[in-house]
């Protein structure tokens, strides 16, 4: 029944240490990947999600995991999905759907991922494990087998020499292969085993309702029924990192941290839907930078504990230009890494964000592009989230108002004015121009009243300006151009004819005055 096996799953186990197992022998490189979280700080509490069956809603969700970018992988039981998010909480994709078929779910309770990015799924009420490639592509089946018979709820999965599974309706272990065959089976004693992790190549289980953590053999145990510390109600989810194991205590509603030798060091989380909060947290994963990441299945969200927080951003390092419209405002920001995310903000605290922006490969800078700051000066606010860190506080940075660009005034010889007679409005006529520009006229070189205006249509180049009346006489109207982003032009004068009435009226009278000669 057991076969020798070679280490096929090795690599990056995002719910787990970076091991390699074999028997005789555990070789621990976690100590390339691990950033220790600093005890004297306070942890941020990030959090999204809510109920719903759409993208970035959640059905009771119960299991989680994290890769080594920090993109997090959730086992959205009710709605019969694995959801993907960035580390920042923003939905990326999911596949899944309702059913018994491969690819199909029935309850999933725990997700898993080896270090080619395949993606593993405790298919609870199916009674099997799911593998897919990292883009959701079904490619295996784990269980059941005709040595050891099917699964029963499996409830967790972990990943190192072997496909870990707790089979939580059979009370016991078993491991399989890469290739689906069983290698090893650990008949427990369990009472309904939940989760299962590798810490430095040993396997220990979440036996939940015997209220205690154990690991394969049952030769190391810890815990007991109770909610002092290290006590444990219904302890489901499990997680390691950095030798630490992390348990998810559901019943008592928060998160306890033991140390290698299975001491107590501290506890997150009480009862309720508030920050800080849980309502029987079911999954939880540790990344690289001992991040914690819960499952808060009733609360139907998920919590992450950031252990660090980012630096703030010097204001020497900030740059806005505050351009005329159309040209985007941008505020820069420098000495940053790749992968920063820069935020800018409208207030020191709350407020809206403007906008944001990633620092690329091989870059140390970044910049973020704003619709439009407004034409006087002002303040933003801007802030920068490392890899595995909290968001920092916001940095103010004053920006100037924006330059003045005068439009150029239009050549009177572009502007033609028809002065009619009444009732018939008058008109001035401006070509020359582009779409958007707007035309005024006024009766003065300065001040004075605006005789009206008009803005040059899409796909046009001239516009007219109507006006009830300019009078039967000749003389002068005042005309500017604003084009779109800049300030309104100087006037240029353009002398209005006579109106054809009043020249009728001139003409029969000098006829006249020939005639009394005559």
């Amino acid at each position: 029944m057991i076969t020798k096996v070679k280490p096929l799953f090795g690599g990056f186990i995002r719910k787990v240490l970076i091991i390699l197992s074999i028997p005789l022998l555990v070789i621990n490189f976690s100590s390339r990947f691990v950033v220790s979280a600093d005890p004297g700080t306070s942890p941020t509490w990030v959090s999204f999600g809510n109920f719903g069956s759409g993208n970035g809603q959640f059905d009771h969700p119960r299991g989680i995991a994290v890769d080594s970018s920090l993109n997090i992988y959730v086992a959205d039981t009710g709605n019969n999905r694995i959801q993907k998010f960035a580390s920042d909480g923003t939905y990326v994709t999911s596949f899944g759907t309702s059913g018994s078929g491969n690819g199909q779910f029935n309850s999933p309770s725990d997700v898993e991922l080896d270090y080619e990015g395949n993606i593993y799924v405790a298919d609870t009420g199916n009674n099997r494990i799911q593998k897919f490639d990292k883009n959701g592509n079904y490619l295996l089946t784990f269980g059941p087998d005709s040595v050891v018979g099917p699964l029963n709820s499996p409830r967790g999965i972990a990943l190192s020499a072997g496909l870990y599974v707790a089979d939580t309706g059979n009370n016991r272990l078993i491991v399989f292969q890469d290739n689906g065959d069983v290698y090893l089976l650990i008949p427990g004693p369990f009472l309904f085993p939940f989760g299962v992790v590798l810490n430095f190549g040993i396997p220990f289980v979440a036996d939940t309702a015997n209220q205690r953590i154990v690991n394969s053999d049952v030769t190391w145990v810890w815990g007991r029924g109770g909610s002092g510390n290290g006590e444990f109600n219904s302890p489901q989810g499990i997680a390691a990192q950095a030798g630490n194991i992390y348990v998810a205590d559901t019943l008592n509603n928060r998160i306890q941290e033991f140390d290698g030798s299975s001491n107590f060091i501290q506890a997150w989380g009480s009862k309720g839907a508030g920050k800080e909060q849980f309502d029987e947290p079911s999954g939880v994963a540790v990344d690289q930078y001992e991040n914690i990441y819960v499952a808060d299945t009733w609360n139907n969200r998920i919590q992450i504990i950031m252990r660090n927080s980012s630096a703030s951003i010097p204001a020497s390092n900030v740059t806005v230009s505050n351009h005329p419209a159309p040209t985007p405002d941008t505020v820069s920001v420098s000495g940053l890494a790749a992968g920063d995310v820069v935020k800018v903000y409208d207030a020191a605290a709350d407020g809206n964000l403007l906008g944001s922006s990633t620092v690329g490969a091989g870059e140390t800078s970044a910049t973020v592009s704003i619709l439009q700051l407004g034409t006087g000066s002002g303040t933003v606010y801007v802030s920068v989230t490392n890899l595995g860190k909290a968001e920092s506080s916001r940095t103010a940075k004053t920006y100037g108002s924006e330059p003045v660009v005068q439009s150029t005034a239009p050549s009177a010889s572009d502007v033609t004015v028809s002065n009619h007679t009444a009732p018939t409005p008058d008109t001035v006529s401006v070509s020359g121009l582009a779409a958007g520009d707007m035309v005024k006229v006024y009766d003065a070189a300065a001040d004075g009243n605006l005789l009206g205006s008009s803005t040059v249509g899409a796909g046009e180049t001239s516009a007219t300006v109507s006006i009830l009346q300019l009078g039967t006489g000749s003389g002068t109207v005042y005309v500017s151009v604003t084009n779109l982003g800049k300030a309104e032009s100087l006037v240029r004068p353009k002398l209005t004819a006579l109106s054809l009435l009043w020249l009728y009226s001139l003409l029969c009278l000098y006829s006249r005055l020939l005639q009394l000669r005559l």
